[in-house]
Order: C-alpha cells, then structure tokens, then sequence
C-alpha cells in the first residue's frame, strides 16, 4: 500500500491551492493578507491520511470532499466552517461530510484526518454498523465523553505516525488506521446496525480462523479477513470465539504474535537484536505496553529473554 510522506511550505495562495488539492477537490483561497504563508503536513496511507493545514493570515476556503469523510481538531486560530450548507460546531471534534465544505479562518492551524469513503463504508458494514452499506453521520457535537475518545486516539495514532519505523510498519499502521476508523465510526456514525443475532458459530469455522491466524501472523491481517477465512461475519467470528475459546479473535491474533516475539528473542543475540526491532516486527509499537504483556505471559522480561 502506497505511502504519503509529505510537507510544504508556501507564500503564494495559487501554490497553496495546488497543495490542498493533493487531499481535497477544487481547492480555493480568497481574501488573503500579508504576509500569507500556508504550511501541509500529510501523513497516511490510501485509507486515511492525517493532515495539519496552517494559514498565517485571514482566508477564505471552499474544496469538495468527494470521496472523503474528514473529522477535524482546531488547535489554534479563528475558525468558521460549514459542510454542505449547514454550519458545524468546530469547538471540538467536527465532522465534513462528503459534498462541499467552505470556511473562514485567521491564524489557522487544524488537523483534519480524512477517510477514503469507500473503504469506511467496507469497514461500517464487515462489523455491522452499517446494514446497507450507507454511511449516515450526525453533525451534532459529540458527547464529551465521545470527544475525549476521539482525542486520544487521534493523539495515539499521531504518535505512531510521526514515527518513521512505526509508520513503516505495515502491521502496526494497519492497526493504528482500524483504530482511527473505529473511533469516527464510533463518535459520528447514527445508523448503527440494532441486530443482535450472531450468525450462528461452528467450530470448524472457528478452526479455519484459527490455522488463518497461524498462518498469517506476520502480515497485516485484521479480524475482517479472518471472519473471512472462517466464512462468518465479524460478529459471527466474535460470538464464535466468546463460546469455543473465552476470548476474541483480535486477542488471539496477539497471542500469537507475541509467541513469534518470545521465539526470536529466544533465538535472538543480545549484540546485534534488541527487544524494540523485534517488537516491532511483530505489531507491538508500544514498548512499555509489550513487556507489560509479555512478562504477564513469560514471567520475565523481555530483555532477560534476549540477554538469555
């Protein structure tokens, strides 16, 4: 999956405009000053891409948002904006549907993560949030408590990002982009599937997602494609493995990458391996968070494991 690692720097409004327009359709800036100097970071991949716009001056912009969804975070500056028409609150975590969005601004400097529509609606509908495979949001202001949420995760997978070995990792990116789709999904979606019967659970499907995972585990695999291997939906995979085997697929999936951690460590040497390049090949980006599991698996840590 192809990467997008970039950042410019400008102080004219047309450059500015062909910058914006690399995330969002027919661009337009009017109603500058001087000094103008407009400043994108974009991080992310086809999915999702997260993107820091600054404007020095007062502005007016107006793009499409044809086939993206974008939650955005004000950090600083003066800001108005409006999606299709109707204006959106932008005090917290915001919503610009897909359609037109247009705002004035002065002093910007705002975070926007924007989803491909597509891939959110494949995302919605394989965990059941979304019957018809439409994607209906609320533009009202999320609850604090989805807000808090949203913020976090957005400060987490920001982190991972800014990270080149973390955002390189294919496994753990993929990890870091569900996350993010779960959250939107979570904060702004209103039409959630209400149907609470599983689709009936067989243990030779949970077998197939079994032998799925053991064959998979070091490629970027998450719980849709094992659903799919084991011919059930995500839900019928989830309640499957609640009665089979008392846990969920995604924590199996992570058993078993951390067993392939604890075997190269067994095999690893001290003076050439570390702890952190093995971590990382298998999915865990958080180092604390690895050996705290790790050492409630194995009984030590993994650096003792290394050092033998």
């Amino acid at each position: 999956m192809g990467l997008i690692d970039e950042s410019f720097r400008t102080t004219s409004t047309s450059e500015a405009e062909e910058l914006i327009g690399r995330v969002y359709q027919r661009p337009s800036i009017k109603d500058t000053s001087d000094p103008f100097v407009f400043r994108q970071r974009t991080r992310g991949d086809q999915r999702v891409n997260i993107t820091r716009f600054q404007i020095s001056s007062p502005a007016v912009t107006a793009v499409e948002l044809e086939t993206v969804v974008g939650v955005g975070n004000l950090r600083s500056g003066q800001y108005e904006v409006q999606s299709n028409g109707v204006r959106v609150d932008a005090s917290g975590p915001f919503l610009l549907r897909p359609g037109q969005a247009s705002s004035w601004s002065n002093d910007l400097d705002i975070v926007m993560v924007n989803f491909d529509l597509g891939a959110l609606s494949r995302f919605a509908t394989t965990h059941g949030l979304a019957s018809d495979g439409r994607l209906r949001f609320d533009l009202a202001t999320p609850s604090p408590e989805a807000a808090s949420t949203w913020n976090r995760v957005l400060a987490h997978v920001t982190t991972l990002f800014a990270d080149a070995d973390l955002f390189r990792n294919e496994l753990i990116r993929t990890g870091a982009v569900d996350l993010l789709y779960s959250a939107a999904l979570a904060t702004f979606l209103t039409d959630r599937s209400t149907s609470t019967s599983p689709t009936p659970a067989y243990r030779g499907s949970v077998r197939r997602a079994l032998q799925f995972i053991d064959d998979n585990a070091a490629s970027p695999i998450d719980v849709a494609d094992i659903a799919a291997a084991a011919r059930l939906s995500v839900r019928g995979l989830q309640a499957a493995f609640r009665r089979e085997l008392d846990t969920t697929p995604a924590a199996r999936l992570r058993t078993v990458r951390l067993a392939h951690a604890h075997s190269d460590l067994l095999a690893a040497d001290p003076r050439t391996d570390s702890v952190a390049a093995i971590a990382r090949r298998w999915g865990f980006a958080h180092l604390g968070r690895f050996a705290a599991i790790y050492r409630d698996t194995y009984h030590q840590l993994p650096r003792q494991t290394l050092e033998g």
